[in-house]
């Protein structure tokens, strides 16, 4: 896995979701349906990948949650740049959070993808959940 997100962090495979307007979308889709289908807690949409921590809420199930925002961007995305085609891989790379410790690392490194990836301020596009926050798993700048 390490492999892979030094890979993503470098800026390799399209970077589609560097656009603001792109970025701007995918951002919304993932809130959408927030506090409906799922209770999003953080996430964080870069140059060529999207993280995301939340909790499908009863009557919907993870994968379809995905798929639904990799299907609405997609179309989103070929629509903006005048192309068709795949967007997105077939995979994802899902964890399963087992405890509020955990939790509160995945969301710190959600958080701090952007920075880590040398990114600067203004190309984060990143949203933490209030309520998360208020119980401890907000966003934190590195060496806090």
């Amino acid at each position: 896995m390490r492999k892979v997100e030094s890979w993503l962090d470098a800026g390799h495979g399209n970077c589609w979701l560097a656009r603001r307007d792109i970025a701007t979308m995918m951002l919304n889709a993932l809130l959408h349906f927030h506090g409906k289908r799922y209770d999003l807690g953080a996430c964080c949409v870069m140059p060529n990948h999207v993280h995301a921590a939340f909790r499908p809420l009863l009557g919907h199930e993870m994968e379809v949650v995905m798929q639904s925002w990799k299907g609405f961007s997609s179309h989103e995305i070929n629509k903006l740049l005048s192309m068709q085609g795949n967007v997105w891989i077939q995979e994802s790379y899902d964890t399963i959070v087992r405890d509020a410790r955990h939790l509160a690392r995945v969301v710190q490194y959600i958080g701090n993808n952007p920075a880590k990836a040398g990114l600067a301020k203004d190309q984060w596009h990143r949203w933490e959940n209030p309520e998360w926050a208020r119980l401890g798993w907000g966003f934190r700048e590195p060496g806090r």
